[in-house]
């Protein structure tokens, strides 16, 4: 009060003052625990734009490959297996109970935060209500006719011409635009893609595909996909893998039969994203174990 009495005739710095102490309060209420914030713009949606970009919320820049929690528990998680970069609400709703989250050193693989419970990578959608799932049959089909049809499906996504899709929370990423033509010849042939992300090898941490963290720095990334294929594809599959001795597999089926290159079975965990950035240690976000 003592600050807007000094400025209350001018109505520019009344304005600026507003929005520095709307930053303020925002930054405030996020450090002490606060998830969510609800604006009242009264009008003035450009104050409110300006407190969002002040305070960050706003900044296109990502500080890690995944969305990162703002509860103050959950701050310092700078670790997220690789199949829930595309699921972050189910991943938020699975670990809610843990008491510790990955962090930038891993930690003891005994710990909850790296224990999934078997039907963690799974998605219900059978809850919903019966105009939803009218709406869904609509946008997809109301029957399964073959598996050309279900990649049809599945290009589409990759396309952007469909916008909702049951394996992601949100439309395809960015950085997929680089191995967009891969995608579209693995699921016209049977291998349908629910996750992927293309290599990059010191890509600048500006970059805006598959850029993340601060200024300066530089990004490494492994490509993998995760897709579903046809019982009768697998052993042929495996077969032209194994001719190349860079390339990691596994397999499964609902009967929990698993198939995997020693290179996977030797392993616990492996960093599939990893971050170089000026005066700090490497940075390795996403895993796979």
């Amino acid at each position: 009060m003592e600050r807007m009495e000094e400025i209350k005739g001018n109505d520019e710095a009344v304005m600026a003052f507003g929005v520095q102490y709307g930053i303020q309060q925002t930054q405030d209420l996020h450090a002490h625990g606060h998830r969510f914030i609800h604006y009242y713009t009264m009008n003035l949606e450009s104050s409110i734009l300006k407190i969002l970009s002040g305070n960050g919320t706003l900044c296109k820049k990502r500080k890690l490959p995944f969305r990162r929690m703002t509860s103050s528990e959950r701050m310092e998680e700078e670790v997220r297996p690789i199949f829930w970069a595309i699921k972050p609400k189910s991943y938020v709703s699975q670990t809610q109970t843990w008491d510790d989250f990955p962090n930038g050193r891993w930690g003891d693989m005994s710990s909850p935060a790296y224990e999934l419970q078997e039907d963690e990578g799974f998605v219900s959608f059978t809850k919903k209500q019966s105009s939803d799932s009218a709406a869904r049959k609509n946008l997809w089909g109301a029957e399964v006719l073959n598996v050309a049809t279900i990649g049809n499906l599945f290009c589409q996504y990759v396309q952007r011409t469909l916008k909702k899709f049951p394996f992601s929370e949100g439309p395809i990423s960015l950085e997929s635009e680089l191995i967009k033509d891969a995608l579209l010849a693995l699921n016209s042939n049977k291998m349908l893609t629910i996750n992927s992300q293309p290599r990059a090898n010191g890509v600048p941490s500006s970059d805006p595909l598959v850029g993340w963290g601060p200024d300066k720095g530089y990004i490494y990334q492994k490509a993998y996909f995760e897709f579903f294929i046809p019982q009768e594809l697998v052993v042929p599959l495996i077969e032209h893998l194994n001719e190349y001795e860079t390339v990691s597999y596994q397999a499964v089926n609902k009967q929990n039969d698993v198939k995997q290159s020693m290179d996977v079975a030797d392993e616990h965990v492996n960093a599939v994203t990893w971050g170089i950035f000026p005066n700090r240690e490497v940075i390795q976000p996403t895993v796979v174990d």
